[in-house]
């Protein structure tokens, strides 16, 4: 209950990487060059995410990068209607 709906933490279309990216103005280059990787390998990282086949230490590189904390979590699922 102190989470509140889980829909509000549901993945962007275009999986959190991108849209984080693109709410910071940064293009793929850009990220790339701050984790040390090509633009080319930011946009594998990104279809990879939807996928949802991303490896969790990528995603733990990524996020510094952009300025974030990486956070994995299970949520409960609401309770059945009575």
């Amino acid at each position: 209950a102190q989470l509140g709906p889980l829909s509000r933490f549901a993945t962007p279309r275009h999986g959190w990487v991108r849209a984080i990216r693109q709410a910071l103005g940064m293009t793929a280059a850009d990220l790339g060059a701050r984790m040390d990787v090509t633009r080319q390998s930011v946009l594998s990282l990104e279809s990879s995410e939807i996928e949802g086949v991303t490896r969790l230490d990528t995603l733990r590189r990524a996020a510094p990068a952009m300025d974030c904390t990486f956070l994995s979590a299970f949520g409960p699922h609401p309770p059945p209607a009575a």
